[in-house]
């Protein structure tokens, strides 16, 4: 199996599990860091494979 295989089997294993995760506090607050620092004004944003599974 690929690497990539393997990564995707994963993720796609336990959906709910990966939902729980993103929407857990922590989790959207260092991501809402992350985004305030990087992304600009003006900035577009190409969501590739955003959601779990």
């Amino acid at each position: 199996m690929k690497p990539v295989d393997e990564i995707r089997a994963h993720y796609n294993q336990s959906p709910e599990t990966e939902w729980k995760r993103i929407e857990n506090r922590p989790e959207f607050l260092i991501s809402c860091r992350f985004m305030a620092r990087y992304i600009q004004k003006g900035d577009r944003i190409l969501d590739i494979g955003g959601g779990p599974g």
